[in-house]
């Protein structure tokens, strides 16, 4: 296979983990390329236009993977490559904002054969959308989650330095009650909190060890209340999650008590955060299964294999 990636490298951008996978599927098909700003290779906005320029390097492509659709939105001329092209869907959601009308105009614009889908959510709309007629009958859909770079959200050999971790991004329309609990958790008595907002402040490997010099790592889901990426990269690095309960943690084989905790209100958050600061072994064990879980099953090298697979590796 022959594989143009049409994206951004987001390699500096705050979230970050996006690139990860693209980069595990580069690195997993030999004659493969990025293309798009911050790439080695960008400029041009008509796609044959691209994928001559990068048949010097790697051959026609075979297969283009598209990503979001402000990074596509500039681009035009999918349907008149030759190529089977495949559409990694992020925040395809019915919100005041038109994502989905915005999502689909590109779609169809590039005549894309296959939505790739990242929660189970996604894919019933984009099923939804077909029956609607919005979308075409002949487009296929996949449910393909987001991963995680075990090589970086790993766990280290970091002396735990706070109690509790809360740092995660403060988007109001789609995290409204995250600034409670950040507030629940900063006010705790005899509890060493590390609170932020990883847009302006901590992020990366600043993030990655943050999270291993961390007991507890708390969550609170946004509107959809799906499982996040950063579900992955906290079990991962082997710190416990605590988090509200999602909708699909079944869909993805999570087990609350097992692999994670949850909470349900602001009291039973403060409740739990105690329990937890007390109780060392049921706080290890638990984190430490979820950490064998999600390594095992969502690494960004298992989610890669998966999408070449589905595009035609």
């Amino acid at each position: 296979m022959r594989l143009l990636v049409l994206s951004p490298n987001y390699s500096k951008r705050v979230n970050w983990g996006h690139q990860h996978i693209r980069d595990a599927i580069l690195a997993r098909v030999e004659n493969s390329i990025q293309y798009g700003e911050a790439c080695e290779f960008q400029g041009k906005t008509y796609i044959p236009d691209i994928c001559e320029e990068v048949s010097k390097v790697i051959g026609y492509p075979d297969t283009i993977l598209m990503e979001n659709w402000k990074n596509m939105n500039k681009y035009s001329g999918g349907a008149a490559s030759n190529c089977f092209k495949a559409f990694m869907l992020c925040d395809y959601y019915p919100d005041s904002r038109g994502n989905l009308g915005k999502y689909n105009a590109l779609l169809n614009r590039h005549s894309i054969d296959l939505a790739i889908c990242p929660t189970p959510d996604v894919m019933k709309h984009v099923r939804d959308q077909k029956a609607l007629g919005n979308l075409p009958k002949s487009l296929k859909t996949i449910w393909i989650t987001q991963g995680v770079e075990t090589n970086i959200f790993m766990k280290r050999d970091l002396p735990k330095e706070y109690d509790v971790m809360a740092v995660f991004g403060l988007v109001s329309y789609v995290y409204p009650n995250r600034p409670n609990v950040q507030t629940l958790v900063s006010n705790m008595a005899g509890v060493n909190a590390l609170v932020g907002d990883w847009k302006s402040g901590i992020k990366h490997y600043e993030y990655a060890r943050a999270i291993n010099k961390s007991k507890i790592f708390v969550n609170c889901n946004g509107i959809n209340n799906q499982v996040l990426m950063k579900y992955f990269e906290i079990m991962a690095s082997g710190t416990l999650l605590l988090t509200n309960l999602p909708n699909d943690y079944k869909e993805f084989g999570l087990i609350p008590g097992k692999h994670f905790a949850v909470w349900r209100t602001l009291t039973d958050l403060q409740d739990k955060l105690y329990y937890f600061l007390e109780e060392d072994a049921v706080r290890e064990a638990i984190a430490d299964q979820g950490m064998s879980f999600v390594r095992e099953n969502y690494s960004a090298e298992v989610i890669a294999i998966q999408i070449e697979r589905a595009v035609g590796g």
